[in-house]
């Protein structure tokens, strides 16, 4: 499957930023930290935003307080919704429930799901996976690095009553295969879809690798 000519109209996408955490392994919370004096969830809204996302949710759970406070404060909230997780604590995929009630109805085809521990290179990975999507709105586009695959992925509208509708300890991947929906893996060149930020060495890396891209352009 080829990328079509980005002149077109892309498809109308959302996002689902989940920012719902305890950070326990970085010792601090993840979201917050500065990445080239910016902090790290404003990095990844403002890319997403690059690559042409409408509407942004950002769900918060632990210290949700100091989320709010710094989106309220330094984003342009107009396509933003902050919604807070109750049940945070039972994991990852009360968040993703969180986020998918809250889009439904929303006028897109599809919406990445951006865990908060996933470094973002740039916009440029987001916009492919996007164009990609754009040629199968019925199927979920998987990012991929050297065969393995990674995030975010972009995930049709459709899904979203598969993923309300399924129990809190099921997760993604048993959704999936409930849902009987293709999956396309597309081969990127873009490494960080497969990197993590769970650990002060795990951000050290990543700020190494922003900077080595940096002095490559």
């Amino acid at each position: 499957m080829t990328c079509q000519d980005s002149s077109h109209i892309q498809p109308q996408l959302a996002a689902i930023v989940l920012a719902a955490g305890y950070s326990s392994r970085m010792g601090s919370m993840k979201v917050l930290l500065p990445v080239k004096e910016e902090p790290y969830l404003l990095r990844q809204i403002r890319l997403l935003q690059e690559a042409g996302v409408q509407r942004i949710v950002v769900v918060t759970g632990h210290d949700a307080d100091q989320i709010h406070s710094l989106l309220e404060e330094e984003a342009d909230m107009q396509r933003i919704k902050i919604i807070w997780n109750a049940a945070y604590h039972r994991g990852m995929f009360s968040s993703i429930k969180a986020g998918a009630n809250e889009i439904v109805g929303w006028p897109v085809d599809g919406f990445f799901l951006l865990p908060g521990d996933q470094p973002l290179r740039d916009s440029s990975t987001l916009q492919e996976l996007a164009l990609v999507f754009d040629s199968c709105k019925s199927c979920l586009v998987v990012p991929c690095f050297r065969g393995k695959k990674g995030h975010p992925p972009l995930i049709p509208i459709a899904m979203i009553e598969n993923i309300l509708s399924c129990q809190e300890d099921d997760g993604m991947k048993r959704v999936l295969q409930r849902s009987g929906i293709p999956v396309v893996p597309h081969e990127t060149e873009d490494p960080f879809t497969v990197m993590e930020m769970n650990t002060p060495e795990e951000y050290l890396r990543f700020l190494w690798e922003l900077d080595q891209l940096q002095n490559l352009k």
